[in-house]
């Protein structure tokens, strides 16, 4: 059972404090609910939320998730073995409305690849994050004494990437290989996994990336670097602020050749040499896209 929960409504239009006023009465532990008198946005209520735990680490919990009995116990245990652990994400099963399996993983949608999976082991779960997301908010959870470096979230900002690159450049980042909460997917969610798309599924969300979206990408990587470098643990984050900069430089790159009248081949061919399609981007389909889309 969890020490608490802080739930803080953001101007739900359902039953959503109905169903948690009635939770509070049953519920084995303190349940604190804030009503918000005008709505903050998903950062800044997020933020509220996590400023008012009071206990040593801070799961997050977001749409109408379902937990799996012993996800708790088994982040506890994975924090437990490693005080130097900060963060701790799962997998998700993907269900649909109803809770019916769609199959597939969470882990799959978001393209966290078996090589990737593999350097999360070997303690590089940073230079995946470099490279795109993959830890979501409602499968992660972390340790109270980040809450300094987190707060504020950026209202730009997503706020399970910036709670999970900047707790993983100051500490450790682990994964539990488990799908520990089932995911709903429904037509009115904010966010969410996908099915693995097809060829021409990748090639008509290509299109859609334009050279605001990359823009609006590479000042999120920007606000998370000039978090880190006036953090307390800026000199230990020394790596991971070099590499925001190579990854910022990247995406900016990416967003000018997308500009009618502007020669892409040589921005590639630097971008290459520098070899930061291959630190930052998914290497020969982002090449690809730069190319033609």
């Amino acid at each position: 059972m969890p020490h608490e929960l802080i739930v803080c409504d953001d101007g739900s239009t359902d039953d959503t404090l109905a169903i948690v006023h009635a939770f509070a009465d049953a519920a084995p532990f303190p349940v604190r609910l804030v009503v918000n008198a005008s709505r903050l946005g998903v950062a800044a209520n997020f933020g509220q939320a996590i400023a008012m735990c009071t206990g040593d680490i801070i799961a997050l919990s977001d749409q109408d998730d379902i937990w799996a009995p012993k996800k708790l116990r088994r982040m506890a245990d994975a924090f437990a073995r490693d005080p130097s652990v900060g963060l701790v994400f799962t997998d998700a099963e993907a269900v649909d409305s109803e809770g019916a399996s769609l199959g597939y993983h969470l882990w799959d949608a978001v393209r966290f690849t078996r090589g990737e999976r593999s350097a999360a082991r070997r303690g590089r779960l940073i230079d995946v994050l470099l490279r795109h997301y993959v830890v979501t908010g409602a499968t992660l959870a972390f340790r109270a004494r980040f809450r300094d470096l987190v707060l504020p979230i950026p209202s730009h900002c997503l706020h399970d990437a910036w709670i999970g690159l900047l707790v993983t450049a100051a500490s450790k980042g682990v994964m539990i290989e488990e799908p520990l909460i089932d995911y709903r997917q429904h037509a009115t969610q904010t966010s969410g996994g996908e099915r693995i798309l097809s060829f021409f599924d990748q090639i008509k969300r290509g299109k859609m990336e334009s050279d605001v979206s990359l823009e609006t990408t590479a000042a999120r990587y920007r606000s998370m670097r000039e978090r880190l470098s006036g953090s307390t643990c800026a000199s230990e984050c020394k790596s991971t602020i070099a590499a925001l900069d190579q990854k910022v430089a990247h995406l900016s790159a990416r967003a000018r050749m997308r500009r009618p009248g502007t020669w892409r081949l040589p921005i590639i061919l630097r971008e290459l040499s520098a070899a930061r399609y291959f630190l930052f981007s998914h290497p020969w389909k982002s090449v690809a896209a730069d190319l033609f889309l």
